[in-house]
């Protein structure tokens, strides 16, 4: 389960400097549930991912961190453009 209740951000580059956004729009293919523009998406069950379905095991947190505002398909891969804007309230199941 996941346990997110603190400050969140999402890496947006790695290396020697490692980069997150903490409010804003991102692009991702990597999400969990069914996609749908303009749904709500939280934080997922499995450590560092997103997801369109709320948690609901015993002592997940459930916590919206956006919603999808598009999507679009480059070659074989569709990617999900997220505005990312963590909620600061959570319930803990």
């Amino acid at each position: 389960g996941n346990t997110s209740q603190g400050l969140l951000g999402i890496a947006v580059a790695a290396g020697t400097t490692n980069t997150f956004l903490t409010k804003g729009y991102f692009n991702t293919t990597s999400y969990g549930g069914t996609a749908a523009v303009g749904g709500a998406l939280y934080v997922g069950n499995v450590a560092g991912s997103v997801s369109f379905q709320k948690p609901i095991g015993i002592g997940d947190t459930v916590r919206q961190i956006g919603y999808c505002v598009d999507s679009y398909t480059s070659g074989r891969t569709t990617y999900y453009k997220m505005y990312f804007n963590p909620s600061m309230e959570f319930v803990v199941l």
